[in-house]
């Protein structure tokens, strides 16, 4: 089961975390919007999919589900966000 989790980890949800970062350009209220569609998304129809075709399974409500990747994409964007500052990008192409 263990490989099952990191093939969602790694596959799927890790893609959307890059990609919503990508369309939000670090606008947090528009990072918020297409995290509550996506994981709403991830939670509900395609949790309930991958189950009935027994491909991997969650032992929480879907509720529960989405509040816990939700939370994680939070801190996701406050660890961008401590990073951008601790390294800020400067735009010599040099460097």
């Amino acid at each position: 089961m263990t490989h099952t989790a990191f093939l969602v980890l790694f596959g799927p949800y890790l893609v959307m975390t890059v990609w919503v970062f990508y369309l939000s350009k670090g606008k947090f209220l528009l990072y918020a919007l297409i995290n509550i569609i996506a994981d709403i998304f991830y939670a509900y129809p395609l949790v309930a999919l991958l189950k009935k075709f027994k491909i991997y399974h969650i032992k929480v409500k879907s509720f529960v589900f989405f509040l816990v990747i939700f939370a994680a994409a939070l801190l996701n964007y406050s660890f961008q966000i401590a990073v951008e500052k601790l390294y800020p990008q400067t735009n010599d192409p040099l460097v």
